[in-house]
């Protein structure tokens, strides 16, 4: 009989413990999906490439976007500005360059274009004074392709969720939540099978 009392008593202890632990992680799970937690705000940032194509000794052509040329990128010496200006004539200032973020200051004596030195992932939207504008992709470079109006202008680019990274999320969170919640019943389950055999 004291056994058996015994027994119990670890089996809620279990059971309260995996539940706290559930509990916890589905509380950080929620609060990264709802703060929009990217996980490129977690990469370092890289100083010496900036994220951009410059070739390295380990340059990897599989994970460049489709249509990008290396040997032009390597060849072109304007990539290794992060921002120029293509057409027209403009002054610009980075006054923030981070992973997932990017603020460009340009003064426009008439419309331009720039080019950034980043790859056009899906993801990037261009925000010029707060409006929304489109990104073209170069042909070759797969960098940034941003019109810009004449006059002073802040141009803000983010890396934002697109809507298959959003619901992947949120099936991975259902997902782990599933196999907790199995775990968690499945063992108290089994514990009450072995106490009654």
């Amino acid at each position: 009989m004291f056994w058996t009392l015994g027994a119990a008593r670890d089996s809620k202890r279990e059971r309260g413990f995996f539940l706290i632990l559930l509990l916890l992680v589905s509380l950080l799970l929620v609060y990264c999906l709802l703060s929009d937690y990217r996980y490129i705000r977690s990469a370092p940032f890289f100083k010496e490439n900036e994220l951009m194509p410059v070739t390295a000794a380990n340059w990897n052509i599989e994970h460049l976007p489709a249509g990008v040329a290396a040997e032009k990128i390597d060849k072109n010496n304007d990539f290794k500005k992060r921002i120029t200006v293509i057409n027209g004539q403009a002054r610009t200032q980075v006054v923030n360059w981070k992973s997932d973020e990017r603020i460009i200051e340009v003064a426009a004596s008439q419309p331009v274009s720039l080019r950034v030195r980043t790859f056009n992932f899906p993801g990037w939207k261009a925000y010029v004074d707060n409006m929304q504008t489109g990104i073209e992709t170069e042909k070759g470079s797969g960098a940034m392709l941003i019109d810009i109006l004449e006059g002073e202008h802040r141009l803000v680019l983010k890396f934002e969720d697109t809507p298959i990274r959003f619901y992947s999320k949120l099936i991975s969170l259902g997902s782990l939540c599933v196999i907790a919640f199995i775990s968690l019943f499945s063992g108290g389950f089994l514990n009450k099978k072995r106490n009654t055999t």
